[in-house]
């Protein structure tokens, strides 16, 4: 019996021992959606001046999964560059910051914009309504998609209660 239980505690051990080394390095976020980043277990940030499709989010009548393209574009803008934030203003709705950030050289809330993978949150910021304008013929632009706030909007009224 006395074998049985310090195999336990040993494994009880290593899982703590395995847990304890598991660490987020702050400058490598993991990519949420089209418009968040999670710098560990429980630091997200708003992408400052944009809103990118939802993650469930579909256009061309659900033949384009643009949720999915959004944050797959964000991970390759990033492309495993160190990011750093700089926080703008903070979501109260969600306790987060909103914060402009850069991986490396490049803002990528504007490269967002301007792959067409994003819209300029004007309702917050007309920081890139310019090259949302450059965009117009890429991404969201032409996948017949509606903008997310209109998306939510719809989710939510259209839900069962």
């Amino acid at each position: 019996m006395r074998r049985a239980s310090a195999v336990a505690a040993a494994i009880i051990l290593l899982a703590a021992s395995a847990q304890a080394q598991r660490s987020y390095d702050p400058l490598h976020p993991f990519v949420t959606d089209g418009d968040t980043l999670k710098f560990g277990p429980h630091d997200r940030v708003r992408l400052y001046g944009i809103d990118a499709p939802e993650l469930r989010q579909t256009c061309d009548d659900g033949a384009w999964p643009a949720g999915r393209i959004a944050r797959d574009a964000l991970i390759k803008i990033i492309g495993g560059r160190r990011v750093s934030c700089d926080e703008v203003d903070w979501d109260s709705r969600w306790n987060r910051p909103v914060s402009r950030c850069w991986a490396g050289d490049t803002d990528v809330s504007e490269e967002m914009v301007r792959r067409g993978m994003a819209w300029a949150y004007v309702k917050y910021s007309t920081a890139f309504v310019a090259q949302e304008r450059e965009a117009a013929g890429l991404g969201v632009h032409v996948h017949n998609c509606i903008p997310p706030w209109e998306w939510r909007v719809q989710r939510t009224t259209n839900e069962p209660r």
